[in-house]
């Protein structure tokens, strides 16, 4: 069976954002005093982003459900462009405004291509072996310009251009029994990752050219058909969100600005789970307790230098935690499910920068929940939540944050097309709001707090048309190892 896909979007955006700078006269051990100037900063930003993305899906069922082989392959491409215009004023004074303005141009590719083999052996046995590739190319540009005498002038301490390169190559292997009550997995992943960075001011390169191995062991035990305990080990990784690597000084906001870092690594986590899984006719409860120790753990420096913040993240800490988690699944009337999961741990992170310890112990608590409701035939509804709580970092704070998405799918020409429409942050409370706080001498102490959100609330409207027979199955990205599932949402 073939499948193919096709996705054309096309979205405009407005953000606005006001900023007001407040000097006051210093006053030791406090941050209160006379004021000196206040400065209002006004920031319009509108854009205009185009994707297009192909998918092909491939099934053979060579014999019966177990004996298959499934592939997929996947292009897009997408290009983004965002003007910020910017006007500044002093309150104290008469002085003419200042002027200026940023515009940011993104175009990026990504090709992605996946297959796998499964079959039995062994009379109870599985054997599952599949290969997978990832290109993905990134350019920014990012041009910033003041305006003097009536004419723009090229500020070149902010304009640049970044170029990234990534390739990923990974193969796997996973072998699983049963023994009557006893079932039993092993698994493990070769991946060679090959990342090559370029910044036009500088003229620097970089590259890296690195090989890992994820293995995975999995162990269950049925008491009976609704009881059962669970026990397993993982090694994972968590690459880099791509905004994070682009090396440009924040324009928009001139006294705290966020620079990306295009030579971050990825994040690796070794896993420990032992879990009690309960069935009854409706739902299902899994309880895990795990302990997780992560290394090259991503975290963000938060520095004060002549009245600037700035903000760059950096391969800091290692980190350990351990926790318990819930996952529940429950039909709640026909149609109708509920997925829920809640996450309780203790994690220690320490790190050195600069010859300086950055150190942090905190309790977390996340949960996410998904409605999901088939309304009639063809017709779903489908809404999820999200919640992150507050938690000491190692420099400060991170404060809690929720974000609800909803959304509606409609088939059409028997089932041949579908049209959805998603709302992304329906209650427009995806705001991350950071306090850094630091100890030491009068020189270096400072305490600075920053709450923004990367995006507002957005509703976009798609339109699917399926070529030959429809696949219902979710692509699946399997193998031990690789990118796992966001934790949290985001740190930026």
């Amino acid at each position: 069976v073939l499948t193919a896909s096709a996705y054309v979007s096309a979205e405009r955006e407005e953000n606005n954002e006001d900023i007001t700078y407040t000097d006051l006269e210093y006053s030791p051990g406090a941050f209160t005093g006379d004021v000196l100037e206040e400065t209002y900063r006004e920031n319009r930003q509108d854009g205009d982003e185009q994707d297009f993305d192909v998918n092909l899906d491939y099934e053979n069922k060579i014999d019966g459900d177990d004996h298959k082989l499934v592939a997929d392959a996947s292009f897009d491409i997408s290009r983004e462009k965002s003007t910020n215009n910017i006007e500044e004023t002093v309150r104290q004074g008469n002085a003419d405004p200042l002027m200026q303005r940023a515009i940011d141009e993104e175009e990026e590719m990504d090709f992605r291509f996946n297959a796998e083999y499964e079959r039995p052996i062994l009379g109870n046995g599985t054997f599952e072996t599949g290969i997978r590739s990832d290109f993905e190319w990134m350019d920014n540009s990012y041009l910033a310009e003041t305006m003097v005498n009536g004419n723009w002038i090229e500020e070149p301490s902010y304009t640049d251009n970044f170029k990234y390169r990534e390739n990923v190559n990974a193969a796997f292997a996973i072998l699983g029994y049963e023994w009557n009550s006893l079932s039993g997995q092993i698994g493990l992943r070769l991946e060679n990752t090959r990342i090559s960075t370029e910044v036009k001011s500088t003229g620097t390169e970089a590259d890296q050219n690195y090989v890992n191995l994820f293995p995975s062991v999995f162990l269950s035990y049925s008491f009976n058909e609704q009881q059962s305990v669970q026990a397993s080990y993982s090694r994972r990784l968590s690459r880099p969100w791509s905004r994070m690597l682009i090396p440009f000084d924040d324009f928009d906001d001139q006294r705290s600005q966020f620079t990306g870092n295009p030579n971050l690594t990825p994040e690796f986590s070794n896993s420990y789970e032992l879990g009690y899984l309960h069935y009854w006719k409706s739902g299902s409860l899994l309880t895990s307790f795990y302990h997780r120790y992560r290394t090259d753990v991503i975290e963000r420096i938060t520095e004060a230098e002549q009245g600037v913040t700035r903000i760059f993240p950096i391969n800091l800490a290692t980190e350990k935690a351990w926790g318990v988690e819930f996952s529940a699944d429950q039909e709640i009337a026909d149609r109708l499910n509920l997925t829920a999961n809640a996450n309780l741990f203790r994690s220690n992170s320490e790190g050195t920068y600069q010859d300086q310890v950055f150190s942090s112990e905190s309790e977390n608590f996340r949960a996410r929940m998904r409605l999901r409701w088939e309304i009639v035939d063809g017709l779903n509804y489908q809404a999820s939540m999200r919640y992150r709580g507050p938690n000491e970092t190692t420099q400060g704070r991170r404060e809690g944050m929720t974000m609800m998405d909803t959304g509606l799918s409609k088939d059409l020409m028997d089932g041949k097309a579908k049209i959805t429409l998603n709302i992304r942050d329906l209650l427009d409370s995806q705001n991350f709001n950071y306090t850094a706080d630091t100890d030491g001498n009068p020189a270096t102490d400072f305490y600075t707090q920053r709450e923004f959100s990367w995006s507002s609330r957005s509703a976009t409207i798609s339109f699917q048309y399926f070529f030959g027979e429809r696949d219902q199955q979710q692509r699946r990205d399997r193998g031990p190892g690789g990118n796992g599932p966001e934790e949290g949402m985001g740190d930026m």
